[in-house]
């Protein structure tokens, strides 16, 4: 499974690896031989273990045996032999780990089958890791799947060192996938910003318009919904209403998120930058644990636009010592209503706020749409 960053190559293969119908499928290919699956999530921003041979290696060897223990005394007598019983056995050195996991491979497959999950490949090793760093982990995902009664199932970022030794096993780029579900979402959102009704006239535009961001967004939800929520883009559905326009301002955005992001802090004026920091790191220090990398799952923001409001207004002291009294609903109308003409001026359309006074992300809007 290939796609741009942010797209959602981790959330499929969790949705993969975890519905019922993966197991039935495997099920029905093993038939009467016994049948494990293990997973492993590379995460780049992880420690060591979380982005390395070791820690794949370690991991899944845990799953399998811990699945199969009767593995396990095979095993041991393999890597230590004779020394088995003559000294504690504290860890496993690199060397006998990859020898103990071919060993695992190697025996469980002969009668049995075994489903790998890796995602992430494009994450193993340093930020700086070249082409030949990535192939060490390629090779090893190219000898598994080429084992009899193994099967194995990965997801990465379309590095040229990958799609070129996986080339000729089955594949999937996610931009193709969600083609048709993008599309749908850029025009019921151009819809919503009343574009498509006042559009007389201008059909071939429009449908210009619509194409050049599926196509720009290359599969990434993320990227489409800043470009038709942002601010500029808003101002030009809703006081110029020119569709060729707005085209031109979308052929000119950046195609990477990176470069979209960069784009987006810049139109923050300088005397603005220290109050927009301070919203973006009270929502994130607030936020910090609300998504679970490994599980997908998205939860109940839990800051609210007034919580902002006294946030910004009462230093820490100050609101812990303040007196506890009931707030008049006009004052309570009145922060809100301040509060969300800050975020919409000076957060360059990384922050909504949405119902129930609540406030999300552009990353955990683009979750729940």
């Amino acid at each position: 499974i290939s796609g741009k960053a942010r797209s959602g190559k981790s959330t499929l293969m969790n949705l993969i690896y975890r519905d019922p119908r993966t197991f039935q499928f495997l099920r029905r290919w093993a038939s009467t031989r016994p049948l494990t699956i293990a997973q492993f999530f590379f995460w780049n921003s992880g420690s060591i273990l979380q982005r390395s041979l070791e820690g794949l290696k370690r991991s899944l060897l845990h799953q399998i045996l811990t699945e199969q223990p009767a593995l396990v005394s095979i095993v041991m007598n393999k890597v230590f032999g004779a020394y088995i019983n003559s000294f504690p056995i504290i860890g496993l050195r690199i060397q006998q780990l990859t020898l103990a996991f071919r060993i695992v491979v190697e025996d469980f497959s002969k009668a049995a089958c075994l489903c790998l999950f890796i995602d992430g490949l494009d994450e193993y090793g340093r930020d700086d890791s070249d082409d030949l760093d990535m192939m060490v982990i390629v090779r090893l995902v190219r000898e598994l799947a080429l084992i009899p009664n193994v099967k194995a199932c990965v997801s990465s970022r379309p590095k040229h060192a990958i799609q070129t030794t996986l080339a000729g096993f089955p594949s999937l780029r996610l931009q193709d996938l969600t083609f048709l579900n993008i599309q749908q979402f850029v025009q019921s959102s151009l819809y919503e910003g009343a574009l498509l009704r006042n559009s007389d006239g201008q059909e071939h535009e429009l449908q210009e318009l619509v194409r050049e961001i599926v196509q720009k967004s290359d599969g990434v939800f993320l990227w489409a919904s800043l470009v038709v929520k942002s601010p500029v883009c808003q101002r030009i559905i809703q006081v110029i209403q020119s569709i060729s326009f707005l085209n031109e301002k979308v052929t000119e955005l950046p195609s990477e998120l990176g470069g979209l992001y960069h784009q987006m802090l810049g139109r923050i004026k300088l005397i603005d930058r220290q109050r927009a920091s301070e919203i973006f790191q009270i929502l994130r220090a607030s936020q910090a644990q609300l998504v679970d990398r490994m599980s997908d799952e998205i939860s109940e923001p839990v800051f609210t636009i007034i919580g902002l409001h006294y946030a910004l207004q009462y230093p820490q002291e100050a609101a812990i010592h303040a007196s506890i009294q009931i707030l008049a609903p006009e004052e309570e109308l009145r922060a809100i209503s301040n509060t969300s003409n800050m975020i919409r001026s000076l957060t360059a359309g990384f922050l909504n706020n949405h119902a129930n006074d609540q406030i999300y992300s552009v990353w955990e809007m683009s979750r729940v749409e």
